[in-house]
C-alpha cells in the first residue's frame, strides 16, 4: 500500500494505491464417514486441485473542502479484482468418469465517484444540516461457470460480460428541534442498468430500473449520556445481473423466469446508545425487515433463483469498552430469525440465511512505544482485519 496526501483538514487531497495477491487450496466438503474411519483426517481433501487464485488491484483518490457552514467531499476509485476458484462439492455424482469439479472464473473492474456538498440553515428558527449528493458506480464483469478436471477445462456451462450500471441522487436534512429531540430525513433515487452479454444468445439482454426510497429517524436525548432513536424506511437489493436477462437455463437448458433488477425492502428499528458507564459505548437495536423477494443463488447451476417474501426480526447488541489509553475490548452479538412470508409446504427457512453472529476481541498497545500510531492516522487496532 502506497498513499500520498497534501493539505490541511480543512482543504486537501490523497492518494492510494493497494495491491493484493493469492492462491491457496481448499478441503471442500469431505465425507465425515471417511474421516471417522481415519482413511482422511479433518485437514484432508478428496481433490487437492480444489482452491484458486485472486488479485486485486486498487486506485482511489479524496479531495475535501470545509468552511465553516460548508462541506463538499468528493472520493472516486477504480478496483481491478481477479479471481479464479475451483470446487468440487458432489464428487462423482454428475460425471462418474472426470468428477463434477467446476470452474468460477471471474475478471472485474469497479469504477466508483461519490460527491457530496452539505450546508448549514435554518427551518422555522431552528438549526438544520442539508447534504445532497450523488453517487456512481460502474462494474464490467467477465465469469463464466465451467467443468473442469484438475483445474483443466472439460465443458462450458456459461460464459457472460455484464455491465452493471448504477446512478444515485439523495437529498439529507438534519434539524434540531431542542435540546433533546431531533430528526433526520432522507429521500433518494436510484437508477441501475444491467447489461448482458451471454454465451447463450437467449439469455443476453439489456434491463434498466429504478426506484425511489424515502428514511426517517427520531432521535431523542441525549439524557443521562444516552439517547433514544426510532428509524423506519423503505430501501432495495438488487439482483445478479445475469438473472435479470436470464431466460433459459445454462444446465438444463429448460425456460427460466428473468428476476427484477430491484427489490423493494421496508424496514423498521427502535434502539438506544449509552456512555453512562464510564469507558463502555454500549448500543442496541432491535429490528424488522420485509424483502419482496429473497433471492437465491444456485452456484453449481450458474443461475439465480427468485425467491418468497421474506421477514427478519432480530436484534443487535455492540459494546466498545477503553478501561485504559492502551486497552481497548470490542464485544458484539447479532441475532435475525429469518423466515419467508408467505406458506408453501417446504417450509418457512431461508436457505444459507445466517442466524446468529457473536463477537469479541481485545487490542493491547505498549503505550511507551511512539510506534503504536498508524502512520495513516487510523487506529490500528480498530481495522476489521484484527478480529
Amino acid at each position: 500500500m502506497l498513499r500520498y496526501s497534501r493539505g490541511t483538514k480543512e482543504s486537501g487531497f490523497n492518494i492510494t494505491g493497494m495491491a493484493y495477491n493469492s492462491t491457496y487450496n481448499a478441503t471442500d466438503q469431505i465425507p465425515l464417514r471417511a474421516v471417522l474411519a481415519g482413511t482422511l483426517n479433518r485437514f484432508s481433501s478428496i481433490d487437492p486441485t480444489d482452491g484458486g487464485k485472486v488479485h486485486r488491484y486498487s486506485l482511489s483518490a479524496e479531495w475535501h473542502l470545509l468552511t465553516e457552514n460548508t462541506a463538499t467531499k468528493v472520493n472516486a476509485y477504480v478496483i481491478n479484482n481477479r479471481l479464479r476458484i475451483y470446487s468440487d462439492f458432489t464428487y462423482f455424482l454428475d460425471d462418474p468418469v472426470d468428477g463434477d469439479q467446476f470452474a468460477q472464473p471471474d475478471d472485474r473492474t469497479d469504477t466508483t465517484l461519490n460527491a457530496s456538498h452539505s450546508w448549514r440553515g435554518s427551518l422555522f428558527g431552528h438549526d438544520t444540516e442539508n447534504t445532497v449528493g450523488l453517487q456512481f458506480q460502474r462494474d464490467d464483469i467477465h465469469n463464466g461457470l465451467y467443468s473442469t478436471k484438475a483445474r483443466q477445462f472439460l465443458s462450458l456451462t456459461r460464459q457472460d460480460h455484464i455491465i452493471e450500471t448504477s446512478l444515485g441522487g439523495y437529498y439529507e436534512n438534519t434539524t434540531r428541534w431542542g435540546d433533546k429531540f431531533r430528526t433526520v430525513f432522507g429521500l433518494r433515487e436510484d437508477y441501475y442498468n444491467f447489461d448482458v452479454t451471454s454465451a447463450q444468445a437467449a439469455n443476453t439482454g439489456n434491463v434498466t430500473s429504478t426506484l425511489p426510497s424515502a428514511k426517517l429517524s427520531l432521535i431523542f436525548g441525549p439524557r443521562s449520556m444516552t439517547e433514544f432513536y426510532v428509524n423506519v424506511g423503505t430501501g432495495f437489493h438488487s439482483n445478479d445481473a445475469r438473472g435479470t436477462t436470464n431466460h433459459v437455463d445454462p444446465k438444463s437448458g429448460d425456460p427460466a423466469d428473468p428476476v427484477p433488477g430491484l427489490v423493494r425492502s421496508k424496514g423498521a428499528e427502535v434502539g438506544f446508545r449509552t456512555e453512562i458507564i464510564p469507558h463502555l459505548q454500549t448500543t442496541l437495536a432491535v429490528y424488522d425487515l420485509d424483502f419482496n423477494s429473497e433471492l437465491i443463488f444456485q452456484g453449481d447451476a450458474g443461475t439465480t433463483t427468485p425467491g418468497r417474501p421474506s421477514r427478519r426480526i432480530g436484534f443487535e447488541f455492540s459494546n466498545y469498552y477503553k478501561p485504559f489509553h492502551w486497552l481497548t475490548v470490542d464485544a458484539d452479538i447479532a441475532y435475525a430469525h429469518a423466515r419467508f412470508r408467505d406458506y408453501d409446504p417446504v417450509g418457512q427457512h431461508i436457505p444459507g440465511a445466517v442466524e446468529g453472529v457473536a463477537c469479541q476481541s481485545a487490542c493491547r498497545r505498549d503505550p511507551r512505544s511512539a510506534s503504536n500510531r498508524d502512520p495513516l492516522g487510523d487506529d490500528a487496532c480498530a481495522g476489521g482485519d484484527g478480529r
